[in-house]
């Protein structure tokens, strides 16, 4: 089957994360998906980490910045969105998440199911902060609802022609959220469903 999917994991110098990131889509039960990993700025020993995986796996492509962003990622997601993902599905993450193996069966099960589906959502555990403190209460659960605090670049799958006719207008921390609540704005009747499970760890 050909890939329904596109994971879009954005990266920047994080060595130890990218591999178990990658091996979290190794071993997904669902397997007809594609994998765009975009760092931020040359970086030969990223480049060099990442080849091995390319050289074993055709659905895991590599690209890197000329230059380094430094803003959250979301320009090198902007440059995927309008240049290199061609599947009906887009999962925008960063590369220090994980997806647990049954992640992409449980939503292309929604998919089928429930076939004017628009965006998929389900939560996952984070280190969440607490109010006032640079303390951070380590892997709770973050549930997942579109509103700005409720969302992680992460935490959702959507359809891609919507995003690409959506756009990112922020480059800001919280424009995660933002993108769903311009998604909410420019498709009133967007069909947004949630899986009330835990998919995905945010390290």
């Amino acid at each position: 089957m050909p890939p329904w999917i596109t994971i879009v994991v954005v990266a920047y110098q994080r060595y130890d994360f990218l591999p178990i990131m990658i091996h979290s889509f190794l071993v997904q039960s669902n397997p007809d998906w594609k994998m765009l990993i975009l760092h931020d700025g040359p970086d030969d020993e990223h480049a060099a980490m990442v080849q091995p995986y390319l050289d074993q796996h055709s659905n895991i492509d590599y690209h890197q910045s000329q230059h380094r962003f430094n803003d959250f990622g979301h320009s090198l997601r902007e440059w995927a969105m309008n240049d290199l993902v061609d599947t009906e599905w887009v999962c925008l993450t960063n590369d220090d998440n994980y997806y647990v193996p049954t992640f992409l069966s449980e939503c292309k099960h929604i998919i089928d199911k429930e076939e004017t589906s628009d965006v998929i959502m389900f939560d996952s555990l984070m280190n969440i902060p607490v109010r006032n403190s640079i303390q951070y209460i380590p892997y709770n659960t973050q549930y997942s609802y579109p509103k700005i605090s409720n969302i992680d670049m992460g935490s959702f799958i959507s359809k891609t022609v919507l995003l690409k006719q959506v756009g990112f207008n922020s480059k800001l921390d919280i424009a995660d959220g933002l993108l769903v609540e311009d998604l909410l704005s420019t498709f009133p009747d967007l069909c947004i469903y949630k899986i009330n499970q835990t998919l995905f760890v945010h390290n």
